[in-house]
């Protein structure tokens, strides 16, 4: 189903939703990554910094990295499912 809140991130959705407005009249264009349910991280200027930022404090565990715009423009998801390494 398009535009689905994937499964684990319902409580970070809500809280990007609930700030979409305030967010986009400072950074618009700009990516938010929210992970912990409200850990906000911060804004970030291109989708691969968002995940580098992500990645490296939320490690495999779901986090939203989400282009803030509009609240009445479409929502897209991206899922980067990633397997957890080896460790010897």
């Amino acid at each position: 189903m398009a535009n689905e809140i994937p499964p684990g991130l319902a409580d970070e959705w809500r809280l990007y939703e609930e700030h979409a407005a305030e967010w986009n009249a400072e950074h618009s264009g700009e990516f938010v990554v929210i992970g912990a349910k409200t850990e906000v991280l911060g804004f970030y200027k291109t989708y691969d910094e968002a995940l580098r930022v992500g990645y490296a404090r939320f490690g495999v565990a779901p986090f939203l990295a989400q282009l803030v715009q509009a609240p009445d423009a479409p929502a897209q998801f991206i899922s980067r499912r990633v397997a957890p390494s080896a460790r010897a």
